[in-house]
């Protein structure tokens, strides 16, 4: 069995395929029949960010309308500022939480603000591109995680120490 995908067809187009195939190298060649078809827009399932919320100050949860292609997910695709005065936020690590949503670590959400995200350089499971790479959201009253600290530290033997985090450490995936 043999497939071949045809990218960049046009909406509501009358396309005409056909098959030539060569069967041995005394050329003989079979004509398929003619298959006619129309892209209809209606089947497309177009790519949205459905939805940004933010879980508490510092995780924001980003929900996609179709399956999403995240094989090249890194915190580079991700832009997200403050709307008020365009400052930026970092982005420390990004999450596949399942095929259509992400989770970002972020530094300190502020309750209360309006923040755009951008988006780049994600497309669906099909390969077709995000219509509208931005949304614009509103934090409401924020659960704020404590800013990263060691809360204990302790004595194994002579050798050796425990130091326990109040948080996640943030490893950067090479």
């Amino acid at each position: 069995k043999t497939s071949v995908q045809i990218s960049n067809l046009e909406e509501n187009v009358d396309y005409f395929f056909s098959v030539v195939a060569k069967a041995n190298d005394d050329y003989s060649e079979f004509l398929s029949d003619e298959v006619t078809m129309k892209i209809d827009p209606s089947l497309l399932i177009i790519p949205e960010i459905s939805s940004a919320n933010a879980i508490n100050n510092k995780f924001l949860k980003i929900e996609f309308s179709t399956v999403m292609d995240f094989s090249n997910l890194s915190e580079v695709n991700f832009t997200l500022k403050e709307t008020f005065d365009d400052s930026s936020l970092e982005i420390h690590k990004s999450t596949i939480t399942d095929e259509k949503t992400v989770t970002l670590r972020t530094s300190n959400l502020k309750s209360g603000f309006e923040y755009n995200l951008e988006i780049k350089d994600i497309k669906s499971k099909d390969q077709i591109e995000l219509t509208n790479n931005s949304l614009t959201f509103r934090t409401e009253d924020l659960d704020s995680l404590e800013e990263f600290e060691i809360s204990e530290v302790n004595v194994l033997d002579f050798k050796g120490v425990e130091i326990i985090f109040n948080d996640e450490i943030l490893k950067k995936d090479n």
